[in-house]
């Protein structure tokens, strides 16, 4: 039997907008950010039994205004139900948690800030990496 592990977001990319600041002549410029996720191996490839699948989040403000209290989750049900978490969060910044199926992130970004989330999961039956 095949079964899909899902990409959640991979290629796909979400934007919050948040209140403004202002810049240059008076211009308000709304503090905004966006995620995206990146997967190895990529979509389309096939994955066997034992094999890890390694996620990467980047989240990032849009424009040059800082984004205080900026959050990200994601539901990794679908993931989950063919794959096992292997426990191995990790944060370039900010702070990010693994509760149940969701994965949560938060942290403040400056204008030129980059916050990256990684995680992995061990694959449980034979499957084809695929996008969502």
């Amino acid at each position: 039997m095949l079964i899909q592990i899902p990409v959640l977001a991979a290629a796909l990319a979400s934007m919050v907008v948040g209140p403004c600041a202002l810049v240059g002549a008076g211009r308000c410029e709304p503090a905004s950010y966006r995620a995206s996720t990146t997967v190895w191996p990529l979509p389309g490839a096939r994955v066997a039994p034992g094999d890890v699948v390694r996620y990467a989040i980047t989240i990032a403000p849009v424009g040059q205004v800082p984004v205080d209290e900026a959050t990200y989750a994601e539901d990794l049900s679908d993931v989950l139900s063919d794959a096992r978490w292997n426990g191995d969060l990790d944060v370039s910044s900010g702070i990010a948690a693994f509760n149940g199926a969701v994965l949560a992130w938060a942290g403040n970004l400056n204008a030129d800030d980059v916050a990256t989330v990684t995680y992995s999961v061990t694959v449980m039956s034979e499957s084809v990496v695929k996008d969502v």
